[in-house]
């Protein structure tokens, strides 16, 4: 449900930004885009410009004294600089904008379950503490996430942070947060919900199943059993800010009940399933990303403590990968009539043609870890990819053949060096 709606406030976004061009943040900082989803992607964009700044490699000659504080002081100049005047490029900004607006919608309505699963993306079970408050500001809204977070760093001097215990912290924050909330503090916390929701076009009310979502998220079992009862005497099927007070406050007034919702939405009301196993269900599932076996060598990709572990969809990634994120269903492969393998001499000059001295000889570590161990599968595409005359051609083709097929964590090592290789050979040819 909150996908639907995260969708259908995409659609809306990408009509008032369509990508055409670059956006910098003051182009795109203003309505009809969500506060929310500005901060998102404010925070994504100084990550991703950080990292290209750090794989920036300034040429060395032993003909200048590269140490010298005017040369270094040039240096910081020209890193302000670019960073000054970073954007997303436009072939990034599609991907970029639905990927904002999936996660700030999550995040809204299950926050606890999205920061489990944004945190720990690549299902290690320990982050670094600093990591971990990276990540977490890239939400702007339930801000007492963050702060309490920093607060028991400081005072605890963590270092680092177990993903069963961050959860747990999280819950027992709302806990604390949220336990003497009237109607009003509620309603206030639940704001940015509502206006998204609003923004989204779906109706001036946010759906039941989502406000049943947000409040098993903090655990509130007297407010679910308000919604249940006013479900079954009312069976309506989204609240406005009105009607959400009037079921918080347990009053006996007729509910105030918001534009019926598209006849699409088809989702099965949860019934009598236990609230911890509803919990449990409605977390988004963390996408495989197995680690490769040992680390491949990579050029212009240097991993620091602020961004060695990517956010889901993070700008540690490519943007031009942003328009390769896996929709819903992922289509098959364009072919299923596999040539047969050719011999490994015919193949190993495939690869070094179209991966290069350094992709060439990460042979299992591809076909381990991006085509599902299948050898065939991985000379597919090599073959195709040496046929395809263009970097956009090419480009499509792994996000179809290799990442969607395969349901690949596109922000992974393997996928990374991989995507990185191919691009390097054609941007040789047409240098």
């Amino acid at each position: 449900m909150p996908s639907a709606v995260a969708e259908s406030l995409f659609h809306r976004l990408i009509d008032s930004f369509p990508p055409r061009r670059a956006y910098a943040p003051a182009a795109f900082e203003r309505e009809p885009m969500p506060a929310p989803v500005t901060h998102f992607l404010k925070h994504w964009l100084r990550h991703r410009l950080r990292h290209e700044v750090r794989s920036l490699e300034i040429p060395h000659s032993e003909w200048f004294d590269y140490e010298h504080e005017v040369v270094q002081q040039a240096r910081q100049d020209l890193v302000k600089a670019l960073i000054d005047h970073g954007h997303f490029p436009a072939m990034a900004w599609e991907g970029s904008l639905r990927e904002a607006a999936q996660q700030v919608t999550t995040y809204l309505v299950r926050p606890v379950a999205t920061l489990s699963a944004f945190v720990y993306r690549e299902n290690k079970p320990v982050m670094p503490a600093e990591v971990v408050s990276w990540r977490l500001g890239y939400f702007k809204d339930y801000p007492y996430y963050l702060e309490a977070t920093r607060l028991y760093v400081e005072k605890h001097e963590v270092t680092e942070f177990e993903q069963t215990r961050f959860v747990e912290m999280l819950h027992a924050i709302d806990q604390k947060f949220t336990k003497d909330y009237d109607a009003g503090a509620w309603l206030d916390l639940m704001a940015p919900l509502f206006d998204l929701v609003r923004r989204a076009g779906i109706g001036d009310g946010v759906p039941v199943r989502l406000l049943t979502a947000f409040f098993q998220d903090k655990d509130a079992e007297a407010i679910l059993d308000r919604l249940a009862r006013h479900q079954q005497h009312r069976s309506v099927e989204a609240l406005d800010e009105d009607g959400l007070r009037r079921v918080l406050e347990d009053a006996d007034e007729p509910v105030a009940v918001a534009p019926p919702m598209p006849p699409a939405e088809t989702e099965q009301p949860q019934g009598a399933v236990p609230r911890w196993k509803q919990f449990q269900r409605q977390q988004p599932a963390p996408q495989p990303a197995p680690p490769p076996a040992r680390k491949p060598p990579q050029r212009g990709f240097s991993r620091t403590p602020d961004d060695a572990q990517a956010p889901p969809h993070s700008p540690d990634a490519r943007p031009r990968w942003m328009q390769y994120h896996a929709e819903q269903e992922p289509p098959a492969p364009a072919s299923t009539a596999a040539p047969s393998p050719a011999a490994p001499a015919d193949l190993a000059l495939i690869e070094q043609a179209v991966l290069g001295d350094e992709g060439a000889g990460q042979r299992d570590l591809f076909v381990t870890h991006l085509f599902a161990r299948s050898l065939e599968a991985y000379e597919r595409v090599l073959r195709q990819l040496h046929a395809t005359s263009s970097w956009p051609e090419a480009s499509k083709i792994i996000a179809d053949n290799v990442f969607r097929a395969f349901k690949i964590d596109i922000y992974s090592d393997p996928a990374i060096l991989f995507t990185d290789t191919v691009e390097a050979g054609y941007l040789k040819r047409e240098a």
